[in-house]
């Protein structure tokens, strides 16, 4: 009788037809280990969320540290939360969507893409709103590059002068290489970038009297951004969703001259069945937690997570999808401060910390589950004798004392039988194994699924199977 290991790491790949190789991967993150260990991949729990506040608030809209300080545009109101979780309320921030912001040493700007514009004064903790008659607003997009705010609106770029809130009408520049839409900018390396919706042209720094970039017309790359919220800085670079002219959208990595995709095919397909106005929609942001980097993109009811560690090492792009209760995930904005990371909630006021330690979001519970590749031996039929999910035992703890993980399977990637439970070990009871024995004859394929609803641990190692041949 053969015992074959399934490698069950492969991340999250959805097929055109699901009878072909669907692959799960929600709410578990693929590992994969810098050198030798146990398993040379692994899949193990995403960050749990704990609360770190309730602004009492509605949805958070943005984010920055400045000065060691996390601030954020809650619902209509720009406030910061210190070390103890002590919330400081400056002032309002109109509209309901989504903001831009940038920072100084001194100040910060607040843009409400195609409204408003704010700056705040950090030294003297005023929030105003911006009516200077030379803006050339309304702006879209914000940084701060060289000593200069630099601000775009769909057609021109403008910066503010050296005190960050007064402006010259004159001091401006376009996209001059190729004039597409611009939906963003941004600064990588030092260098500043206007995202347009075909092209990304580079600025240097000239100084002097005026507008004090240029383009570098050598540098301009064809490839554009679909959303103005796509993009976010991450490794060294940014990862951006767009494509060239007429192309469909895809999602890319930034490399100083060029981009290159790291979006699947099965992601580019789900992104090519949307609408524009839900392509426009999407956001992206990053952090990064136990050595690993993550790069999200969420779009209005599904999240994907680029790992760009485990790419690395894997060779290939690796991603996982990230769910709250069958739907995005609820973290709607991402900034690092006092060393950990603050998420500012879509569906509360709550603003909580990421936590690896934690296994739920905000005490609610997640669902997490896999589905392997297909079991298939050529077509020849088989028996399986067992199943062993090689997998963190004896994890129980307050919360769940005896945790279960449940096992089904399908023979046409499509309909599943009913859930199986094994328990995981109560705590303590490492030696605990997760064994379904008796689990009948393949005629041609299988998928499994394993899932969990527990806030535990939870890593998978491997799979393996004993098998012998029916025929």
């Amino acid at each position: 009788m053969a015992r074959i290991s399934v490698d069950i790491a492969n991340g999250w790949y959805e097929s055109f037809s699901p009878q072909l190789a669907d692959l799960v991967c929600v709410n578990l993150r693929p590992v994969v280990p810098e050198s030798p260990a146990y398993s040379p991949t692994a899949l193990r729990s995403t960050d749990g969320i704990r609360e770190e506040v309730d602004t009492l608030l509605d949805t958070s809209r943005g984010a920055i540290e400045a000065q060691g300080l996390p601030y954020f545009v809650q619902e209509n109101s720009f406030i910061s939360v210190d070390s103890l979780g002590i919330v400081t309320n400056y002032g309002t921030i109109t509209g309901s969507g989504r903001v831009k912001m940038a920072a100084s040493r001194t100040i910060i700007w607040i843009v409400v893409p195609d409204g408003n514009s704010y700056y705040f004064d950090i030294s003297t903790s005023t929030l105003n709103l911006n009516l200077d008659p030379n803006f050339l607003g309304p702006a879209i997009d914000v940084k701060f590059k060289d000593s200069f705010f630099v601000f775009c609106t769909e057609s021109i770029i403008f910066n503010a002068n050296l005190d960050g809130i007064t402006f010259t009408p004159t001091d401006f520049g376009t996209a001059e290489v190729d004039p597409d839409i611009i939906n963003a900018l941004e600064v990588s390396n030092g260098q500043l970038y206007a995202l347009g919706t075909e092209t990304i042209q580079p600025y240097q720094t000239v100084g002097g009297s005026g507008f004090p970039f240029a383009t570098i017309p050598t540098g301009t790359v064809e490839r554009g951004l679909a959303a103005r919220f796509g993009v976010v800085k991450a490794n060294n670079t940014f990862y951006f969703m767009g494509g060239g002219d007429q192309q469909e959208v895809s999602i890319w990595q930034f490399t100083g001259n060029g981009a290159i995709k790291v979006s699947t095919p099965a992601i580019d397909h789900f992104m090519q069945d949307l609408g524009d106005t839900e392509i426009k929609g999407v956001f992206a942001w990053s952090y990064q937690t136990e050595g690993e980097e993550y790069v999200g993109f969420t779009f209005s009811n599904r999240t994907f997570v680029y790992q760009v560690t485990a790419s690395q090492r894997k060779g290939r792009s690796i991603w996982h999808e990230r769910q709250t209760e069958g739907t995005r995930w609820r973290a709607n904005t991402v900034v690092r401060a006092f060393n950990q990371i603050y998420v500012g909630d879509e569906r509360t006021g709550k603003i909580g910390i990421i936590d690896p330690n934690i296994y739920t979001e905000y005490g609610d519970t997640l669902t997490r589950e896999f589905t392997t590749q297909p079991f298939n031996f050529e077509g020849a039929p088989v028996f399986v004798n067992e199943y062993e999910m090689v997998m963190a035992s004896g994890v129980g703890n307050a919360l769940s004392t005896n945790p279960v993980v449940q096992h089904s399977y399908s023979g046409n990637g499509l309909n599943f039988t009913p859930t199986l439970p094994r328990e995981m070990g109560e705590v303590g009871n490492y030696g605990r194994r997760i064994v379904w024995q008796r689990m009948g004859k393949i005629e041609r394929n299988r998928v499994l699924k394993f899932q969990t609803h527990e806030p535990v641990e939870t890593t998978f190692f491997r799979l393996e199977a004993k098998v012998k041949n029916a025929s």
